[in-house]
């Protein structure tokens, strides 16, 4: 069986790190599933239901359906069920290729990044388990922004810090959300909004609707400018990455226009 089924641990559930999965998806061949809690009616479920793993396996078993595999979403309030049937079907997990967790530099998101990790020491192989670093200030190293992971790390030797993917802090996800921009088809070079832009303008179209556009092309732009660095991110996990036509060819479209960004 050639699928492969990474798991990726959100820390928080702020914007950066929803469209963290956005961006693996992107880039990865396979497909998407989130885990769910499957309470029963009447019955009540706490903050993180640990003996609830049912859902979990339910969206891992699902990403088998496809040949490519694809991500498992982890949202915070289901880490610990995720670890625990990681750890309970260790293993038997073949497809699994590693498990991410994806780091803000807030003190919230370490210490929940750090617990992830301890969870799933009996649950993974050796170098399985990697970091991706988000939202990192561009004044300061990773290794202070992320201090208290890049410690516990070291001293508990689960993985090399340094070489773990770091995104650096942009606007480039705000702008990708406000805007309702197609995230993945810009990752992948495809940009109509330009064009849009210079035949509105040649058709004498309303000042109101040009700025609406000029305001899309630049926020556009700010997603191209990044994708550089996404791509080195992405490739760090580990993980092979989608070719643009690939991209195209599965979404079963012919791209207008390509950029290029090998």
């Amino acid at each position: 069986m050639n699928a492969t089924i990474t798991t990726l641990f959100r820390t928080t559930d702020d914007l950066t790190q929803r469209y963290v999965v956005r961006l693996l998806c992107a880039y990865h061949a396979g497909g998407l599933a989130c885990s769910e809690a499957t309470v029963a009616a009447g019955e009540s479920a706490g903050a993180d239901d640990t003996g609830d793993i049912a859902g979990v396996e339910e969206a891992y078993g699902s990403l088998l359906l496809s040949p490519k595999g694809g991500v498992l979403e982890v949202p915070p309030e289901r880490t610990k069920a995720t670890a625990l049937f990681m750890r309970d079907a260790r293993g038997t997990l073949k497809e699994l290729s590693c498990a991410i967790i994806v780091v803000s530099p807030c003190d919230e998101s370490q210490q929940r990044a750090i617990s992830i990790m301890d969870a799933l020491s009996l649950a993974l192989e050796a170098g399985q388990m990697r970091a991706m670093f988000v939202d990192c200030p561009s004044d300061v190293s990773a290794e202070v922004a992320f201090e208290q992971v890049f410690h516990h790390m070291r001293e508990r030797q689960s993985a090399a810090p340094e070489e773990q993917s770091v995104l650096s802090a942009s606007r480039a996800f705000q702008n990708a959300h406000d805007h309702k921009l197609d995230f993945a088809s810009l990752l992948h070079g495809g940009n109509d909004i330009e064009t849009e832009l210079v035949e509105t303008r040649e058709k004498g179209g309303s000042i109101k609707k040009l700025r609406h556009l000029a305001r899309r092309v630049m926020a556009a732009r700010s997603v191209l400018a990044m994708v550089p660095e996404y791509r080195r991110a992405f490739d760090l996990l580990g993980l092979n990455r989608i070719s643009p036509e690939e991209w195209h060819a599965r979404r079963g479209v012919t791209p207008t226009h390509i950029a290029s960004h090998s």
